[in-house]
């Protein structure tokens, strides 16, 4: 037995190293599952399934489900711990995902609050676009 505990340790230090590589990403568990495949890593799908949902309750990986993805995605937080507080960009060229915290969100979350009675949801909410890197890269430095 204690063979096997210090395996699923191994894995899910695998599993959470790779998260933490792509944590600007939002990634899909088959994307995980088809990055160690093609690693030659032996992880089964369930593994990953199992410890995914784990870091979810431990606070460590968000689950999101984006327009246009099937399925949910998964996004390492250790660099972001108050994930819930603020609004995110994501760029639609190399798949980053930025945490934005700005007065002026700030002042639209309450602008719809106040007169729209709605309640934005920042943990949720999205904006798509292109990062600075991948404008860099187009010589497109317009913001």
């Amino acid at each position: 037995m204690p063979t096997e505990q210090i395996y699923k340790t191994k894995q899910r230090q695998i599993i959470l190293d790779y998260l933490a590589h792509v944590h600007r990403q939002h990634i899909t568990a088959a994307e995980i599952c088809e990055h160690f495949r093609k690693c030659k890593i032996q992880i089964s799908p369930a593994t990953v399934y199992r410890h995914l949902e784990k870091f979810i309750s431990d606070g460590i990986v968000r689950k999101y489900y984006m327009d246009g993805i099937p399925g949910a995605c998964f996004q390492y937080i250790g660099i972001c711990e108050d994930c819930e507080s603020h609004i995110h960009f994501k760029c639609v060229e190399c798949g980053c995902l930025i945490c934005v915290e700005c007065e002026k969100l700030d002042d639209l979350r309450a602008h719809f609050s106040h007169e729209h009675g709605f309640q934005i949801d920042s943990a949720k909410t999205v904006f798509y676009g292109k990062c600075p890197d991948c404008l860099k890269k187009e010589g497109n430095n317009d913001k």
